[in-house]
């Protein structure tokens, strides 16, 4: 008898291409929404595009030290081992925000304020998006707590996989489209013509970094700080699985420098 593998979905369809635009208009509406009563207002200001250029190589150079500090403070808080599975609810990873480093940085360039608080907002409400969206399920992550004969598991350290494993919807908000719209509606000036080369730029450097970043990305550094399990009851329970085990982690990404 002839079997036939059923055919994935083509990344071209026309369906799934409006739904990844959807979501990528959705977010970028929501990040803007977010970022708009953090920024400073001022007045009208007129630029050449060096000045634009030395405004957007120090926001570059802030990301990346940014980026490379939230990784070294990055945590994990709220995770769980239930049975041999490790999940990773949206919202256990964080890390520190770098907005105040690119604003810092961008003003100490010669930026208005109202520009270097759009910056910073812009380069920082993304990767915050994406972190806090992310997520990670692994059914058998640890097999040997689906039976445990006693009635805690003690602190066990839990394998490093690649973040990539998991899950975050939030990544499209870094991606060339969808972070050069929320560029256009956040930072003042974005339509000037000497705005505009040194703004894609930075746009394209941003997005690509971080795909190269995220795929060489790991997640260490986790640990299930207490395992209870609840129905052990010997001699008529002799064995039985964790439940609501406490995941927890500090630095737990561990990358190549960004930008590197």
């Amino acid at each position: 008898m002839t079997t036939h593998t059923p055919s994935r979905p083509d990344p071209a369809d026309p369906e799934r291409r409006e739904a990844l635009a959807a979501l990528g208009r959705a977010t970028a509406a929501a990040i803007v929404a977010a970022a708009l009563p953090r920024l400073t207002t001022g007045t009208a200001f007129a630029a050449t595009a060096g000045e634009w250029a030395a405004w957007t190589n120090a926001a570059r150079g802030a990301v990346a030290s940014g980026v490379d500090a939230w990784a070294a403070d990055s945590t994990i808080q709220g995770g769980e081992i239930n049975g041999s599975a490790l999940f990773l609810a949206p919202g256990t990873l964080d890390g520190p925000s770098f907005a105040p480093a690119v604003q810092q940085a961008v003003v100490a360039a010669g930026a208005p304020p109202q520009v270097a608080d759009a910056l910073a907002q812009a380069l920082w409400q993304p990767w915050a998006t994406w972190s806090h969206d992310y997520t990670l399920f692994v059914p058998k992550a640890m097999k040997a707590f689906a039976a445990v004969a006693a009635s805690e598991v003690g602190p066990t350290p839990l394998a490093t996989r690649p973040l990539k494993k998991g899950s975050a919807p939030g990544r499209i908000a870094l991606t060339p489209d969808v972070l050069r719209e929320i560029v256009l509606q956040l930072v003042p000036g974005m339509n000037e013509p000497t705005a505009g080369a040194a703004l894609a730029a930075l746009v394209g450097w941003y997005t690509g970094e971080f795909a190269k970043w995220y795929r060489g990305a790991k997640l260490a550094n986790l640990v299930m700080s207490r395992g209870p399990v609840p129905t052990f009851a010997p001699p008529y329970v002799p064995v039985g699985p964790v439940v609501g085990g406490d995941v927890i982690g500090l630095r737990v990404i561990e990358a190549a420098p960004f930008g590197a």
